[in-house]
């Protein structure tokens, strides 16, 4: 990572529920200057409101780390 061709299929099928530890400097859209991190967020509000409360949950974006638990 990054390859965009990927993100730009990974980030809607997954409703941005992709974590990437540093995304300074990428851009998502060139042409655009769209960057990767606002494309996240973009799609992150297309989570239901269970979706998201779920993954808020479960999801944790320190400064050195991201952290997601996995429930079984």
């Amino acid at each position: 990572m990054p390859n965009i061709p990927l993100l730009k299929d990974l980030l809607p099928a997954t409703k941005g529920r992709l974590m990437i530890m540093n995304t300074d400097g990428l851009l998502y859209n060139r042409k655009e200057k769209i960057t990767v991190a606002d494309q996240i967020e973009v799609e992150r509000k297309r989570m239901t409101a269970a979706e998201a409360a779920e993954f808020n949950e479960l999801y944790k974006n320190e400064k050195l780390y991201i952290q997601y638990t996995v429930r079984g």
